[in-house]
Parts: structure tokens; C-alpha cells; sequence
């Protein structure tokens, strides 16, 4: 038994009254809907009215609802060719972990990147589509707690990267469905959501496999975690980029750390607490530099006149007490120092001039 959950999502009616006959010519097939009303000669199907309730507590409700040993979920703004809606869910028997479809959004191809905690870091950094129009899941890996979300492509979205946590095998049909990008893309604060979701359900070994984790164990940890702050810092979660920090401190002291959490103290309007976190930044960096081949994250300024012409710069600044004019400068000093800001997509962050 394979139960279906269709989501409305604001597609036409029409186009859930077809998916929903589709799926009543399958024997093996319990269909539930999740919509506002109930389309009339559609088949037999269970129904989770929208009302005023959640996306997410919706899909609870169908969840509970379902019974089959594989749930798929389709968002019914999606569009399938011909049979394929058919063709795709009667293949699904043998799903052991997840199955998707790509999603052709007319621009491009939307599948996960490498089907691993990797790939899935990677295609959350890059604000890449997640491919969650049709997903299949096996119900013994479902979480026992019903992931949080604000739609059904930021739950869906969780209950695929818990599964890749779970180490379970991630596949991908021969078919493809087609909608618009905006219908499978994560906006920022779900991004940093979903990023959370990652962290809990996967080793951090698992997300950075490409750390020299058996010579240098704590710093390759003390680097993910400067790598997981500065994207918390992009997607505009601070306290998750200072959780990250705080893992990260207890691992090592790094000047990468304390120029992180001065960009924090400056996304919060603390600018006399970013300009002290950059100048210790800055001492620490001078420290390190000299003590770079017992590391292994190693610091060699790009151009050193142009980190003293900043560091000058920013003591002047701080003289005449222009302190946002000062903070650029060191932080343009900091970023000069450790190409990781620029690599990581904070360093546009720094005050302006």
C-alpha cells in the first residue's frame, strides 16, 4: 500500500481533481488530499481541510492519516506528462529510503546535489531549488516528531535531509515533473531552518568530509563551524551563528572566530562591539600567522601593505571617534588577511565607508 499526499498549494482545482482520478485508477493506492474544498467526482480519497490551519499542522493531520508502508507527497502545482503520474507512483514498491523527481523549471533541473549532507550544504549555501514536488518516503524512517515549516517545501525539504541523516538511500525516478522555481525554492529564513535540520541529523564529519579529520580532528570541527556561522550570518541567524561560535571556541581559539562575531555585533548595530572583535581578530591574526605550519587552518595575508594601510587607517578613524569608518577598515584589513570571508560571502557585509 502506497499512500498519496496531494497538496493543493493554490493550484487550480482542476488540476487536483486530475491528479486525484489519476491516482483512483491504482488499486494499491490510498489518495489524501490536502486542500480547501473538496473537488466533486475525483475518486475516493481522504481530505484534510486547509481552513485556517498551517501548512504544516495539515500535513500532520495526512500523515496520521496515511497507512501505506511508502508516503508520497505531490504538490499539486506540478505538472506531469501524460500517464507519469501513474508510471511514477505504481515504481514506487521497493522505496527503502527516499525517491524524488527532478523538477524541470524550464530554466533548469532541479535535483540534490550529490544525494549527501554535502550536497545538501551545498545546494542550501548556494540557495539552489529543492526538489520536492514528488517525493517518495519509506514511513520507518519518517522522524517521530513531525519537522516544523512554514509550507510544504521547507517540511518536505526537512524529512528528505533527515533521511540522508539516517543514511538512507536516496534515488531518483526517470521521470520528471515540471513547475516554476518559485514553487520549489527556500527562502532565507527556511534555509536557515533547513540548515538546523542538517546539523541535528547529520555528523559534522558527514557535512565537510574533505577536513583532514584524522590528522587535525579539532580545528577541521573549529573550521566546519566557522563555515555553518558565516552561513547562519548570510541567511540573518545570529543566534544560530553564535551557537556555531560558541561549538567552535571550545575547540580552538581562532581570529576567524572573533571577526565572525564582530559581523554579528554589526548585523545587531553593536559597532563598538564589532570594531573590539575585529582588532582582536587582527592581533590574533598576526599571532597565528607566525604559528601557521602547527595549524591546520593556515593564515598568509594577501597584500600586507594594503592590511597596513587599513589597520592605520582604522586607528585614525577611532581617533576622530568615526567608528563606522574605523570598523571598515579593520574588517577590510581582517578580510584581506583570511581570504575565508570573501569565500564565504560575508565580507560584503562590512559597514560602509
Amino acid at each position: 500500500m502506497k499512500s498519496v499526499i496531494v497538496i493543493q498549494n493554490g493550484a487550480a482545482e482542476a488540476a487536483v481533481k486530475e491528479h486525484l482520478i489519476a491516482l483512483s485508477t491504482l488499486t494499491d493506492v490510498e489518495a489524501i488530499l490536502i486542500a480547501k474544498s473538496r473537488p466533486a467526482a475525483a475518486g475516493t480519497y481522504k481530505f484534510v481541510p486547509t481552513g485556517i490551519s498551517t501548512t504544516n499542522s495539515c500535513m500532520s493531520l495526512a500523515l496520521g492519516m496515511a497507512s501505506g508502508k511508502v508516503v508520497v507527497f505531490v504538490d499539486a502545482r506540478a505538472t506531469f506528462k501524460d500517464s507519469a503520474l501513474i508510471e511514477m507512483v505504481s515504481s514506487l514498491d521497493q522505496v527503502n529510503g527516499v525517491t524524488y523527481a527532478a523538477v524541470d523549471t524550464s530554466d533548469d533541473m532541479v535535483e540534490l546535489d550529490e544525494d549527501s549532507a554535502e550536497g545538501i550544504l551545498r545546494t542550501l549555501t548556494n540557495g539552489e531549488p529543492m526538489p520536492v514536488a514528488f517525493v517518495a518516503i519509506n514511513s520507518e524512517i519518517l522522524p517521530a516528531e513531525f519537522p516544523e515549516g512554514t509550507g510544504s517545501t521547507e517540511v518536505i525539504s526537512k524529512l528528505m535531509i533527515h533521511a540522508v541523516g539516517e543514511a538512507e538511500t536516496v534515488a531518483r525516478t526517470s521521470m520528471n515533473v515540471a513547475t516554476s522555481s518559485a514553487n520549489v525554492t527556500l527562502d532565507e529564513k527556511a534555509r536557515a531552518s533547513c540548515l538546523k535540520t542538517l546539523i541535528r541529523s547529520c555528523n559534522i564529519e558527514e557535512i565537510f568530509p574533505h577536513h583532514d579529520w584524522k590528522t587535525h580532528e579539532k580545528e577541521s570541527a573549529a573550521a566546519s563551524y566557522h563555515t555553518l556561522a558565516a552561513l547562519f550570518i548570510r541567511l540573518l541567524d545570529s543566534e544560530s551563528a553564535l551557537e556555531c561560535l560558541r561549538l567552535s571556541d571550545q575547540l580552538e581559539d581562532s581570529p576567524r572566530s572573533l571577526a565572525l562575531k564582530g559581523l554579528i555585533a554589526l548585523d545587531k548595530g553593536e559597532i563598538l562591539g564589532a570594531v573590539a572583535n575585529m582588532v582582536s581578530s587582527l592581533q590574533q591574526y598576526e599571532i597565528r600567522k607566525k604559528e601557521n605550519e602547527v595549524h591546520y587552518s593556515r593564515f598568509q595575508p594577501s597584500n600586507l601593505e594594503v592590511i597596513n594601510d587599513n589597520l592605520n587607517a582604522g586607528l585614525a578613524a577611532l581617533n576622530k571617534r568615526d567608528n563606522e569608518r574605523a570598523l571598515n577598515h579593520f574588517a577590510e584589513a581582517v578580510f584581506n588577511f583570511d581570504p575565508f570571508f570573501n569565500e564565504s560571502g560575508v565580507a560584503r557585509l562590512k559597514a560602509a565607508p
